[in-house]
């Protein structure tokens, strides 16, 4: 404070300094009366405010207003003490009232506009800056708060203009660089939003450059950095609800979905109204099969908003997980109405018509006669929206497939002809890609390309794809491996290893797919198509000029650019060739090169303890909707005529398991059974324990319909008999197939009266299930390592490609 004040407003300043201001307002208004000092007063109320006193700056400021009428500071300076104590209404008539005094004060018509920002009155002030700038172009905050305005407006680009006014003005403005990185994120233009974040960042580390940095990261989907870039902001404040949101989000792109929750759970625990964050762990739920869990998610987060397609649309998707389909269709109906265009609620809509497993009411018929019906009015309106996009053709193709079709007894090469060719037709309008150059060089070797999700330890990979890889004639054939898939396991680097190339997807389906076309693939193998969303995207496009697909899922793709179905002589019925929309390759024996996989581990007994010693065990090793209705009185029959015995299901806590138990209970009371006394369930098992359970127990019971191979090779390697029966595909003739390649032809039923009889028999005979055990003993290893459907494999492509040159 200036030297030489007057008394009294030396007495204020004791008063401020003892905090005894307010008290003696008094004092105040009569010293201001007098009109001497006033300039004193003033910058006490300056004072004050500097040193964070807003009382006492506002009583000082309010008591001189009511003497000095004329002096826009005042006003001024009231407008700002006001604003910091949250009071915008009262702050903006303050700055009104500093403006009608003098109307070219920008800097009073620039804080208003801040203030009727966080009003989210955004129209207003860009007018109000506009008067502003008018008035003095100089000012970079002017410039800056505009770019704000225009932002919220979705004025992006004309944003970006005043953010670089405002930069030109100040080069070292931090905070102007990460607003425009707001606008450069809303326009997609993702690696500048970057450069302007790490521009402010280097002027100085805050908060928001390092959020919007992280944001761009995740919508470039470089995960790991946007992580990076978060914690970074968490640092500056622990409990910013939207960075751990993004966190999340970044989690859920690296497929670390346990993360993913827990970072939303701690967005939630911030704002347990962030919607967003509320529907993408949901949406996480959904996505590892928690779906109880998902649905509470989902109807928190519609309290919060009713009119959400997307949480309708996801609590449909956790019905269908239940097995719920019927609840499923109300809910994507919902979201329908709040989105009639919501092409993924249509999509799934339709595929829920096809339940994941049969319920005894169910007529199969007619599922699959409205299923068609509703699926080819799907077709034909897709085909004719003229304003489908790209991002909307990616994210429904192949989200929920015709996977459960296979488990009817039916052909279904019409319907997945229909299917394949919508798939066709729709990621041919969305992936771009452009032709490589030709060679002039000459190529000495075949290349052999494949594509999969699997190329890790699990059942498509031991069947298919292994032994092609470590077999093939490296002199003839070059390999290039296509993973859609980011897991990696020892079995991963195993082909990493034995290719000649091995590109993982980098989440971007056309960099991904011009990668296969660069490779210049003349046969481009999927081990299988139906059970990967990204493996059908790709399949449904040509990148390669012969494409094939192995029984992986045993079915025909029904695709138009598939040109081969690669299958086994001992699968295939005898006029397998109706069932294909691709030209049959039927390889010798199995049509695969499997090692022994008891073998390769040790066997860890799983104890029998809770199943009495003297019953016969059978092993019943199908996913619950391989189970279908018309087969569940073979169960009651066999155990009618056993009198004891125990069938041995897996996964009791699978919602589809329930209604598999529910549906088996129902079958054994109308034979005078209590199935508790026959039927158990057990969880998964490992390898080494579901081999120890097969090494005890009596036999096994292939699936009717569909066939189990890997179950079925497991149980001949565990010296387990098998019974199947001969189905009407591919599909349902896999443990048979088997058999008949070890010579154990008996074990093989005409029909479902011999296939209970030799139930019945195993069970009984104890010499006749010997002499079977002892055939499996002598003659598995004809299964292993075979190496004649390899290089029949090689025999095919050199052929074909001598054919067509």
């Amino acid at each position: 404070m200036n030297q030489n004040p007057p008394p009294f407003v030396i007495q204020l300043f004791e008063l401020v300094k003892s905090n005894k201001l307010a008290n003696n307002q008094k004092l105040l208004l009569e010293g201001i009366s007098k009109k001497e000092g006033l300039s004193y007063v003033f910058e006490l109320g300056l004072l004050c405010a500097n040193n964070g006193k807003i009382n006492d700056a506002l009583l000082i400021f309010e008591s001189l207003k009511t003497e000095i009428k004329n002096d826009e500071r005042i006003f001024y300076n009231l407008g700002l003490l006001y604003s910091l104590q949250s009071k915008l209404h009262t702050a903006i008539a303050c700055y009104d009232s500093a403006i009608q005094i003098k109307p070219n004060d920008a800097a009073s018509i620039i804080n208003k506009s801040q203030l009727l920002i966080q009003l989210k009155k955004f129209d207003e002030a860009n007018k109000s800056l506009d008067e502003a700038i008018s008035i003095d172009p100089s000012f970079p905050e002017a410039w800056s708060n505009k770019g704000i305005a225009l932002n919220h407006l979705e004025r992006y680009l004309e944003a970006l203009i005043a953010f670089d006014k405002a930069i030109k003005l100040n080069p070292l403005y931090s905070e102007a660089y990460a607003n425009k990185s707001n606008s450069l994120i809303k326009l997609k233009r993702h690696f500048e939003a970057i450069n302007a974040c790490e521009q402010s960042i280097q002027i100085q580390p805050n908060f928001d450059a390092l959020l919007n940095k992280g944001i761009a990261l995740n919508e470039l989907k470089k995960y790991e950095s946007a992580i990076l870039s978060f914690d970074d902001t968490l640092k500056i404040d622990s409990r910013s609800a939207v960075a751990f949101f993004g966190k999340g989000i970044a989690f859920t792109g690296l497929d670390k979905d346990e993360h993913a929750i827990r970072e939303f759970d701690n967005a939630l625990l911030i704002d347990p109204n962030y919607f967003e964050a509320l529907l993408a762990k949901a949406f996480t739920l959904n996505k590892i099969k928690k779906f109880a869990n998902a649905i509470s998610s989902f109807d928190a987060a519609l309290l919060i908003d009713d009119t959400s397609s997307k949480a309708y649309y996801g609590k449909g998707a956790a019905h269908v997980g239940l097995a719920q389909n019927d609840k499923a269709q109300l809910f994507f109906d919902l979201a329908l109405r709040h989105d009639p265009n919501f092409r993924l609620a249509q999509w799934s809509k339709v595929f829920a018509i096809i339940p994941s497993i049969l319920g005894a009411k169910n007529d199969v018929n007619s599922i699959r006669e409205i299923f068609t019906t509703e699926f080819i009015k799907l077709k034909n309106s897709l085909l004719s929206d003229v304003n489908l996009k790209s991002n909307e053709i990616i994210e429904i193709v192949a989200s929920t497939q015709p996977f459960y079709l296979a488990y009817h007894n039916f052909n279904n090469k019409n319907i997945l002809s229909e299917y394949g060719d919508l798939c066709s037709k729709l990621m041919g309008k969305a992936v771009s890609i452009q032709s490589s150059p030709e060679q002039n060089t000459p190529r000495l070797k075949i290349r052999l390309g494949i594509v999969s999700s699997h190329f890790r330890n699990h059942s498509v990979w031991h069947a298919l794809t292994k032994g092609m890889i470590k077999n093939l004639n490296r002199e003839a054939f070059e390999i290039h491996l296509f993973s859609t898939n980011p897991y990696c396991d020892k079995e991963t680097d195993f082909a990493r290893e034995n290719s000649d190339s091995f590109t993982i997807y980098s989440h971007d389906i056309n960099a991904f797919a011009q990668e296969i076309v660069n490779k210049k693939i003349d046969f481009l193998f999927y081990p299988e198509i139906g059970m990967d969303q990204l493996t059908t995207q790709l399949a449904s496009l040509r990148l390669s000029p012969t494409q094939l697909v192995g029984w992986g899922h045993p079915e025909s793709s029904g695709l138009p650019t598939i040109d081969y179905y690669v299958s086994s002589e001992l699968f295939e019925p005898p006029n397998a060739t109706n069932y294909y929309s691709e030209k049959l390759v039927q390889l010798p024996n199995l049509g695969s090169y499997y090692v022994d996989p008891v073998n390769i581990q040790s066997t860890k007994a799983q104890p029998l303890s809770q199943f009495p010693s003297d019953i016969p065990v059978l092993i019943c090793p199908g996913t619950p909707y391989k189970y279908q209705p018309d087969s569940d009185w073979i169960f009651a029959d066999i155990a009618k005529r056993l009198g004891a015995c125990k069938f041995v299901f897996f996964n009791l806590e699978d919602p589809l398991a329930s209604v598999l138990s529910n549906r088996l209970e129902n079958e054994f009371s109308k034979h005078g059974l209590d199935s508790k006394g026959f039927i158990s369930f057990m969880p998964w098992l490992d390898a080494r324990e579901f081999h120890g359970l097969l090494k005890s127990s009596t036999a096994m019971l292939d699936t009717l319909h569909f066939s189990g191979f890997n179950t079925a090779i497991q149980a001949i390697g565990c010296n387990l008999p098998v019974v199947s029966h001969d189905g009407n595909f591919l599909r349902g003739r896999l443990g048979s197939g088997i058999l008949k390649r070890i010579g154990l032809t008996e074990l093989v039923a005409k029909d479902s009266a011999e296939y209970i009889q030799l139930a019945v028999r195993l069970c009984q005979d104890y010499s006749f299930r010997k002499n079977v055990k002892d055939k499996i003993i002598e003659r598995k290893s004809t299964l292993y390592e075979d190496i004649e459907p390899i290089k029949a494999f090689e025999a095919f492509m050199i052929n074909h490609s001598l054919s067509v040159k």
